[in-house]
């Protein structure tokens, strides 16, 4: 498992940093909206695939044949891509790799020090793992299990949605890529917010479970069409403004920045859940995110 988690954590920069050397500039954020729709369409149906082969052939063919995939699709990348090679330097060995890993970091950091909105796109894509993300893993199927008393299949339903609404979101930006701009993610990340508060009100309102099972696969699902918009739009800008030379290892650096923001939000998320009322955790979450985008909103500059 962690020789497969380390696999996902180098592909998902590697793609993106590819992006601008596979389309022109202008379609870059209708291009990560069709990587994204891919993603998430292999996160809702690949679990269902996976099962009817386990289901009939046992675990060792299912293992089989997802490495017999997996091999399949980097020759076939090897073979249709073309992608510029960098150029390698002299020296080898671990030591060698990990200086040129801290090199690779500094000069990153460099750059996004010296650019204001991409320190706050940043700084907004971080908020949106650290507070968003985190809690929706968090609280989604505590909510479903533990407060509406429901069984793991409606819990799993809830995820399907979830999915649903990401993918959705994704759909949207390849719509209108125009659409989705550096002005707007601020005010995109506070709907995602708002959205939460039908929750909150259905909680408080002691609405039945039913309805309850709604709003709160519903609002989330929303929220996280959202936040994929954000997503989207933050990964685009990052793209187009990056310099070719940098852009691998700038997405890289921001990619690490936020899957290390969600475990240490769910690390939060976790006891507060134990010890405080939902309502208050929602209206918490609200309250931080909208007072984080008012203070990125302040921070931009028009343009760069």
């Amino acid at each position: 498992m962690m020789l497969v988690n380390t696999y996902r954590a180098c592909y998902s920069p590697t793609v993106q940093a590819a992006l601008h050397c596979l389309v022109d500039r202008k379609d870059l954020t209708r291009a990560s909206a069709l990587v994204s729709q891919a993603i998430s369409l292999v996160g809702m149906i690949g679990p269902v695939l996976a099962g009817m082969v386990m289901g009939f052939f046992g675990i060792m063919q299912t293992v089989g044949i997802a490495a017999l995939v997996c091999l399949i699709s980097a020759v076939w990348i090897r073979i249709a891509v073309r992608i510029p090679e960098p150029a390698q330097g002299s020296s080898q060995g671990p030591r060698a790799l990990v200086s040129h890993l801290a090199a690779d970091a500094k000069a990153a950091a460099q750059f996004l020090v010296r650019h204001g909105n991409l320190k706050v796109v940043i700084g907004l894509s971080l908020a949106a793992n650290l507070i968003f993300a985190s809690y929706i893993n968090v609280a989604l199927p505590y909510m479903v299990t533990r407060t509406l008393g429901l069984s793991n299949a409606m819990q799993g339903l809830a995820e399907g949605i979830l999915a649903c609404g990401s993918l959705l979101g994704a759909v949207l930006v390849s719509i209108r890529p125009a659409w989705f701009n550096l002005q707007r993610i601020p005010m995109l990340l506070s709907a995602s917010a708002l959205v939460l508060l039908p929750i909150a009100a259905g909680l408080l309102l002691h609405s039945p479970t039913h309805v309850l099972f709604a709003l709160v696969t519903g609002c989330i699902a929303l929220a996280a069409g959202i936040v994929q918009t954000v997503s989207i739009t933050s990964l685009s800008y990052e793209q187009i403004h990056t310099p070719a030379r940098l852009i691998g290892k700038v997405i890289g650096l921001t990619n690490s920045l936020c899957m290390c923001a969600i475990p240490l939000g769910q690390a939060a998320f976790g006891p507060l859940i134990d010890h405080c009322p939902m309502t208050l955790i929602i209206t918490g979450v609200v309250m931080v995110t909208l007072l984080t985008c008012l203070i990125a909103r302040l921070a931009m500059k028009p343009d760069e």
